[in-house]
């Protein structure tokens, strides 16, 4: 009575977890579509970040668009990075526990914590600035540098973390065949895009290859997980 009893509910933790998966991809995938938008849209169009334009001009731009920056980093970082501790753990079930895929996990789980760290510095940082703007605007400028190069470093100019994360959990899953072939190498192939921008050669290619593969990944594993059990293939 115990056993199937205890065999019923791992079966639903099991399928909790693999819809709790399911969406978290697709709300990851939200997050990088509405990432884009708003980048392309507002934060692209005013060269927000470029270091050629004179930091002045960032400050009136963070000034008048205060919420919309903080409505952006709290999708592309806090709401991915809770995304992203539920679907790492999802998908380490769904893959099974192998080294390799504890490994995956473990980079996932860093990745999380980059973007709940990069986030939190982006929002906090910039009240900061404007705050410090309306005293002293040369040492305003200095703190959005300096905030600026702990964001790219710790969440956008380099996808190594991510990277290896997609990469290892690809693997793991076509030892295991737990998911999808064709999905596998394209996680292989994002995954590598991701990892090859820590050579800072090609870095828009790279990284454009990298956010947009990733979003068709997040979708594909998303329905996967979703309506699925374990492929035989």
């Amino acid at each position: 009575m115990s056993t199937t009893l205890t065999r019923e509910v791992s079966r639903t933790d099991d399928a909790i977890g693999r819809r709790a998966g399911g969406w978290a991809a697709l709300g990851q995938a939200a997050t990088f579509i509405i990432g884009m938008i708003l980048f392309a849209t507002v934060v692209a169009s005013a060269d927000y970040g470029a270091l050629d334009t004179d930091v002045g001009e960032h400050l009136r731009f963070l000034a008048d668009n205060t919420l919309l920056l903080n409505v952006w980093y709290a999708a592309i970082y806090l709401a991915f990075g809770a995304f992203l501790v539920v679907q790492s753990l999802a998908l380490l079930s769904r893959v099974g526990a192998s080294f390799m895929a504890r490994v995956g996990t473990a980079f996932g789980l860093i990745w999380a914590t980059l973007m709940f760290a990069v986030g939190m510095t982006a929002m906090i940082g910039s009240d900061m600035v404007l705050d410090v703007a309306a005293q002293d605007s040369a040492l305003a400028a200095s703190m959005w540098a300096t905030i600026q190069m702990l964001i790219q470093g710790l969440g956008g100019g380099i996808e190594l973390v991510g990277g290896l994360w997609i990469t290892l959990m690809s693997v793991a899953a076509l030892r295991s065949r737990s998911l999808p072939k064709n999905l596998n190498y394209l996680g292989l192939v994002v995954g590598a895009a991701g990892i090859l921008t820590t050579t800072l050669l090609l870095p828009d290619v790279l990284t454009a290859l990298f956010g947009l593969g990733i979003i068709v990944w997040y979708v594909w594993i998303g329905i996967t997980m979703l309506r699925s059990e374990r492929p035989t293939n």
